[in-house]
């Protein structure tokens, strides 16, 4: 077996159905050997996986864009427009940045698929 998974943080949304596109996940791991493991067992051309060692800012940035993804909704229901939108997530993301620095993230975790990757599939997802 692969033993224990930590934590998977996905900005994943189902492909078209006619045309699929690539899909990107991130799956937290202690043991990195363990993770290329199952990296190379599961990941796929149009699905690929990447290893981050901080457990703590990918959790956050995954609770965290839950957040501004609600401030997202709201600012499309009172008819921000994008340009409103793209503002909002921008000092969102600066934000969840400053939050998990604080508490000991590491802040390119925010910059990465488990941060801004997964703030924006779930912001502009439709």
């Amino acid at each position: 077996g692969f033993g224990e998974v930590r934590v998977e943080a996905d900005p994943l949304r189902r492909p078209h159905p006619v045309r699929p596109k690539r899909q990107r996940s991130r799956r937290r791991q202690f043991d990195v050997e363990l993770a290329q493991r199952i990296i190379a067992r599961l990941g796929r051309r149009r699905f690929r996986l990447y290893v981050n060692e901080d457990l703590l800012g990918v959790e956050l940035a995954g609770a965290l864009k839950n957040v501004v993804a609600i401030a997202a909704g709201a600012a499309d229901g009172l008819g921000f427009g994008d340009n409103g939108k793209a503002g909002l997530l921008t000092r969102g993301l600066a934000e969840m940045m400053r939050l998990g620095i604080a508490a000991g993230a590491n802040p390119l975790t925010f910059a990465g698929l488990a941060g801004m990757g997964d703030l924006v599939a779930t912001c502009i997802s439709r």
